[in-house]
């Protein structure tokens, strides 16, 4: 008999239990309820509204004119910022074109100098050559081809005029001034 009490017992509070949740399931369904009805009466409101009153309201706290002529002005501004921009870019082309111009001057002038020179005697009789003599019996000579070097002999620059030997010899003297370099003179083949 024990067994039967329990189980009544057992069955009682399942009961129970059963009757609290559905106390908490209505306590939400109306919430729920009165929710929607909530939502339905601002829905309902909303459709009211009149929105020129709206914008009437609002007037009174923004000034919306001022916003639109302030918007007005902002594009102005940019417009003319866009100007200034193509006014730099332009000056700075310019600057480019007048440096351009200079360079094309400058080389045009050497161009004419050189020009106005007396033209090279291929018949030249004598060319100029420096020569590295660390081994005097197989010197090499130096050579402005490949950015300038070393080369064997007969490999290298033939200065027809002394003073550009010259200038050459004093950079490369300074260059390695423990070398034995000299200024050989050869004949034109």
């Amino acid at each position: 008999m024990s067994n039967i009490f329990e189980e009544i017992a057992r069955l009682k509070n399942r009961l129970q239990q059963m009757e609290i949740e559905q106390v908490k399931q209505d306590v939400e369904l109306i919430q729920t309820f009165r929710d929607f009805e909530e939502i339905s009466r601002l829905e309902a409101e909303l459709m009211g509204i009149d929105y020129s009153q709206l914008e009437q309201a609002l007037s009174k706290i923004i000034n919306f004119k001022r916003l639109r002529e302030d918007e007005e002005k902002i594009k102005e501004l940019e417009a003319k910022l866009a100007e200034m921009q193509n006014v730099v870019t332009a000056e700075k082309t310019a600057k480019a074109q007048i440096r351009d111009d200079d360079e094309v001057r400058r080389l045009e002038a050497e161009l004419s100098q050189i020009g106005n020179q007396p033209t090279l005697n291929i018949a030249a009789r004598e060319v100029y050559v420096i020569h590295l003599l660390f081994n005097p019996h197989v010197p090499s000579e130096w050579s402005e081809e490949g950015g300038g070097g070393w080369r064997q002999v007969g490999a290298g620059t033939q200065y027809i005029q002394m003073e550009k030997a010259k200038a050459r010899f004093d950079a490369l003297k300074q260059q390695w001034p423990d070398y034995p370099i000299k200024i050989m003179v050869k004949p034109n083949h």
